[in-house]
């Protein structure tokens, strides 16, 4: 079976990761619009009609026979499949916007996407494989609103 690489970088450039992709599904929603926006502080309406869209990638991928290249902070790991996944865990709580770096991104194929991870399931499954290894699933989501007039 062959892979696709899927690489996932922090808003600052600071980490990555690389994922060997065995699928991966895209969709997209577009065009959800509400009537008007409340403002949390004055709880009055403050603009016209919110358009969103939603595009996520559903990303599979093994993490087994992982290398100290393809994750942050491998140094502290002697077992890099451990590693990998526990470096993935912990983005997928610390990353996200920053009004300082913007969105993180997700490259796959020839697209460069802005978004945030909203989902990380990794899964050991010992019946199935050696204890240690895990295959998982990651969504990343971006999200693109705008305010019509």
């Amino acid at each position: 079976m062959t892979s696709t690489e899927v690489t996932l970088t922090r808003n600052d450039g600071s980490e990555t990761f690389v994922l060997k992709a065995e699928s991966v599904d895209r969709s997209v929603e577009n065009g959800l619009v509400t009537d008007s926006i409340i403002s949390a502080v004055s709880r009055q309406v403050v603009g016209g009609k919110l358009v969103l869209s939603r595009e996520t990638y559903q990303i599979d991928f093994p993490i087994q026979g992982m290398e100290a290249a393809d994750y942050p902070n491998s140094g502290t790991y002697t077992d890099h499949d451990w590693g990998f996944n526990e470096e993935l865990w912990r983005a997928a709580h610390d990353w996200g916007f920053t009004l300082a770096d913007g969105f993180d991104t997700l490259s796959y194929r020839d697209r460069t996407v802005d978004g945030v991870i909203t989902l990380f399931n990794p899964k050991e499954d010992t019946g199935q494989q050696k204890a240690g290894t895990f295959d998982a699933s990651l969504e990343f989501t971006h999200l693109d609103a705008y305010v019509s007039q």
